[in-house]
């Protein structure tokens, strides 16, 4: 009987330090696999925000660039020549902030 037992606690301590074993090898798995499912739902939230911000400033940039022109057409009739150099600033500004998203996804790529 007291051999029984004893075979009985070693198969038992010998199990327990298998399943010990397995739980710390796949532990940093686990913990890998939530941080990147965490990390990707960051990313995708980033990303959408990004988006929207770039859509901003490119609708921001083609209201520019249509007032600029408005503007310079005016300014054309006018014989002050300070009035044309502001409308085809506008006009400049206005098409930079309209391919601004174009230029910096070409610098990061």
């Amino acid at each position: 009987m007291k051999r029984l037992i004893e075979k009985i606690k070693k198969r038992a301590v010998t199990t327990v330090y298998m399943i010990t074993g397995v739980f710390f090898q796949t532990a940093p798995l686990i913990s890998k696999a939530a941080e990147n499912a965490g990390a990707q739902a960051v990313n995708q939230t980033m990303g959408n925000f990004q988006s929207m911000i770039v859509a901003l400033i490119s609708s921001f940039g083609s209201i520019i660039l249509l007032w600029g022109v408005f503007e310079f057409g005016t300014a054309i009739q006018s014989p002050n020549g300070t009035e044309q150099t502001q409308g085809f600033k506008r006009i400049v500004g206005g098409l930079v902030m309209t391919i601004a998203p174009s230029i910096v996804a070409g610098l990061t790529a």
